[in-house]
């Protein structure tokens, strides 16, 4: 039987360049050059989207987003408590926080039963504590 490897490497690659492709979908926020990071643990989802990398950045943005994280092509907006932007280390930043799927806010360790509004109104306080930072409550 004739092997059709030289097709399906080929096609393999493209499919994993598209699915790590720096997305600029509605929502992401991402624009050109940017990437999104999404962690899910124990429920509670937190997804940052990185902005205005170099290619350098990117690749070190992408081997970061390993093990119980994921490149994403947006962060998702259901349950959105709200979102932090910022520059760290020198990459622009919004770090967003969600409720998470048990009924808590996706603070490590918060649990269930966390009040969406205190843990925005903790998140922003956390957020707008650093000089140039700004919190939303959209992406």
């Amino acid at each position: 039987m004739k092997s059709n490897w030289f097709i399906a490497v080929p096609f393999a690659a493209a499919m994993l360049v598209a699915a790590c492709s720096n997305s600029s979908s509605p929502g992401t926020g991402t624009g050109s050059n940017g990437l999104a990071c999404s962690t899910t643990v124990a429920g509670a989802t937190s997804c940052v989207i990185y902005k205005n990398l170099s290619s350098a950045q990117q690749t070190a943005v992408t081997d970061e987003c390993t093990g119980s994280s994921s490149i994403v092509s947006s962060c998702p907006t259901s349950s959105l408590i709200g979102c932090c932007t910022q520059t760290v280390g020198g990459i622009d930043e919004e770090e967003c926080y969600y409720n998470d799927t048990t009924g808590g806010s996706s603070e490590a360790g918060a649990g269930t039963g966390v009040d969406a509004g205190s843990a925005a109104s903790a998140y922003q306080t956390d957020c707008t504590q650093t000089s140039g930072n700004t919190w939303s409550t959209t992406q």
